[in-house]
């Protein structure tokens, strides 16, 4: 998988987003219909921008960021 790749991916995750609203990793695979290794890649690079953030209450969730 090549870098472009990668931010498309991120890119297209990002706008199906609602911002300030918690996703799991299931609902973000069943959102994006990615691989989970592309879906990873994406989460990765979209934390690393700073779009969104990943905390644990009893599960992990992800969240974009205004």
């Amino acid at each position: 998988m090549t870098m472009s790749a990668v931010t498309d991916n991120a890119k297209n995750l990002f706008q199906k987003l609602v911002a300030g609203y918690q996703y799991t990793f299931k609902e973000l695979s069943a959102l994006c219909d990615y691989t989970h290794t592309e879906l990873c890649l994406a989460l990765l690079y979209l934390i690393k921008e700073g779009k969104m953030k990943q905390y644990r209450l009893q599960e992990v969730y992800y969240q974009a960021v205004d």
